[in-house]
């Protein structure tokens, strides 16, 4: 058996006998963000910044607002991002909706609503996407809101805990 480590942490074991083992590409990315980031309006399509790369490997953060996820190399890629919300304003609750865009295109079917609450603060919204990705292919995360109020939360570390990012992305090759 053939195994790596990459500098997370992360082991992965290959085989490389008679059953088609295959090596891995190990092209991959971490990817977080350090600012409360708000809509640029109601029903405003918005894009999630990723202003900070702990590691990278065949994709990096493009474009002058760090939105655009953008790969190097051809392959299956596993995306996989948490965002911490807040609503707060008063209200019932008010919707927050997520969704992919590959290469300026919104992809079908990837959109998901969050109801956000502003009497149960700190809400997390996270999701995982496979995407066949070609070589110069970028993909942004997208969200819309009904009210301003949602916003996406960073806070600083008070000691006890590290800083809680607004936005956490991995993505990695799978095949």
């Amino acid at each position: 058996m053939e195994g790596y480590k990459d500098n997370s942490g992360f082991n992965a074991v290959f085989g490389s006998g008679g059953g088609g083992g295959s090596t891995p590409t190990n092209y991959n990315g971490s990817f977080f963000s350090v600012t409360t980031q708000v809509a640029g309006g109601v029903l405003t399509e918005s894009y999630v910044s990723l202003e900070v790369t702990d590691f990278s490997n065949g994709i990096i953060i493009s474009g002058t607002d760090f939105s655009q996820i953008t790969f190097e190399n051809d392959g299956i890629y596993a995306l996989n991002f948490s965002i911490q919300l807040d609503n707060q304003g008063g209200g019932s609750g008010e919707d927050f909706i997520v969704y992919l865009i590959k290469n300026g295109s919104k992809l079908p079917d990837s959109a998901t609503r969050y109801v956000v609450q502003s009497s149960s603060r700190f809400q997390v919204c996270s999701l995982d996407f496979l995407l066949n990705i070609s070589a110069g292919d970028y993909i942004q995360i997208g969200y819309v809101v009904d009210d301003v109020d949602i916003v996406l939360l960073f806070e600083s570390s008070v000691g006890v805990y590290p800083d809680i990012p607004s936005v956490i992305c991995n993505v990695f090759n799978v095949g």
